[in-house]
């Protein structure tokens, strides 16, 4: 499981706002790492996501840069980032999950909660 933690408020906290936490199925801490030193000022979600294919297991962020643009971001297990994306087209973007069967396996799943709502499916170069 990976997580990532927030101080409730507004304002962001350097200090967590960019960490991430892989814990064990019993709980334990397995590792952490921070995204910060990568240019990114806040972990906005995190999602593990399995092999594919020619691709490795992978986590992957949305995540707010240092110009306030929000970006998928792949990582490998140990937070070494090896892709981002900007995802400004998709405004208010607050959820992905990678699809892992069938024709778009590979490709994410996106979700916008404003009102209508929207889902839809992206496909990275």
């Amino acid at each position: 499981m990976v997580a990532s933690f927030h101080r409730p408020g507004t304002s962001v906290d350097p200090a967590i706002d960019t960490a991430a936490h892989i814990f064990n199925g019993d709980g334990t801490l397995a590792a952490s790492f921070d995204l910060r030193g990568y240019g990114f000022t806040k972990i906005l979600d995190v999602r593990y996501a399995p092999a594919l294919g020619m691709t490795a297991e992978q986590l992957l962020f949305l995540a707010t840069d240092e110009s306030g643009a929000t970006r998928v971001v792949a990582t490998d297990l140990t937070g070494v980032p090896h892709k981002s994306y900007t995802i400004d087209a998709v405004p208010g973007l607050s959820d992905l999950s990678l699809i892992t069967s069938g024709a778009n396996a590979g490709d994410f799943a996106v979700a916008e909660t404003g009102q209508p709502a929207f889902f839809g499916r992206v496909q990275l170069p």
